[in-house]
């Protein structure tokens, strides 16, 4: 199966262009996100850098301003709260 990840991998690039260093959760990492209309979405994390994260949405992502996302708490962390903007689909 082709995916985001796999694609990125097998993509030749030049330069990197990124300000900061992307890195992957080492688990399973889910978020649910909701917008100001009401409506939810959620998916798992590719991955995280200082300015941004990347995610895979189960459903069509909203077209809002800002979103709510949630990443999912587990037994030794708290769920984290925070508001973001689509910048890329």
């Amino acid at each position: 199966m082709v995916t985001y990840r796999t694609q990125l991998e097998n993509c030749e690039v030049s330069a990197e262009r990124r300000l900061g260093k992307r890195f992957s959760p080492s688990l399973l990492t889910y978020f649910s996100f909701s917008d100001s209309s009401g409506g939810s979405n959620g998916g798992m994390v590719l991955d995280i850098s200082e300015s941004g994260v990347a995610l895979v949405a189960a459903l069509a992502v909203p077209d809002a301003p800002l979103l709510n996302i949630t990443l999912a708490a587990d037994k030794t962390h708290q769920a984290i709260e925070l508001t973001g903007r689509v910048v890329w689909i």
